[in-house]
């Protein structure tokens, strides 16, 4: 019902303009429409979408009217993650292999996080190809910025990340995009920022 009330707003417009309707019956249907509408939001207070919500809220707990969690700031449901949780996180179904071995895991609290002196490289495989768009990274220091190196393969074979674009978005959150023509199978990270990461989300788009 939210995602039809401009079109039918544009319909009575066109019909009225034409004479179809009068003015009087069309400024009845408005108040009909604005009174099914004010209870229409783009995100769900919790759960899935239904006739009254346009997006469905992925928080552990509930969504206020713009998506944002209640309680916890980004205590998205897991296997979700970004802007209102409305990325699904592809590295949850992902092997993930460290060198030496440590614990990651989807949207780690920030208290949570600290730094795995050592470590080399981590590495995420998946059994089944997939498509990449972006990734997130959360850190424990905001230094580890400084060195970082990206590689990913499809089936052994090199995958190229054609026009990489590197946002910060906080002291402890960092956003990778760019451009693969095909699906991976496997996205490899090195370099200092291995040892700060505490988390590494994967969206498919």
């Amino acid at each position: 019902m939210c995602g039809m009330v401009r079109e039918i707003l544009e319909f009575l417009c066109t019909v009225t303009c034409f004479g179809f309707i009068s003015q009087s019956t069309m400024f009845l249907w408005i108040l009909f429409i604005y009174l099914v509408s004010v209870n229409c939001q783009e995100f769900c207070k919790i759960g899935k979408r239904t006739t009254s919500c346009k997006y469905a809220c992925r928080c552990v707990n509930q969504c206020d009217a713009n998506g944002n969690c209640i309680g916890t700031p980004n205590s998205c449901s897991e296997g979700w993650f970004g802007q209102a949780c409305q990325y699904r996180d592809v590295g949850l179904n992902a092997t993930i292999e460290s060198l030496p071995a440590a614990r990651f895991r989807s949207n780690l609290p920030s208290t949570d996080c600290s730094s795995f002196s050592g470590l080399q490289y981590i590495n995420l495989t998946w059994s089944k190809s997939v498509p990449f768009t972006w990734m997130r990274i959360r850190v424990f220091n905001q230094t580890s910025f400084k060195n970082i190196s990206l590689s990913m393969t499809n089936s052994a074979i090199n995958v190229s990340c054609n026009k990489i674009q590197i946002f910060e978005v906080d002291n402890q959150t960092l956003d990778i995009q760019c451009d693969i023509p095909v699906n991976i199978t496997s996205l490899r990270l090195d370099g200092d920022i291995v040892q700060e990461t505490c988390t590494v989300l994967v969206n498919g788009g």
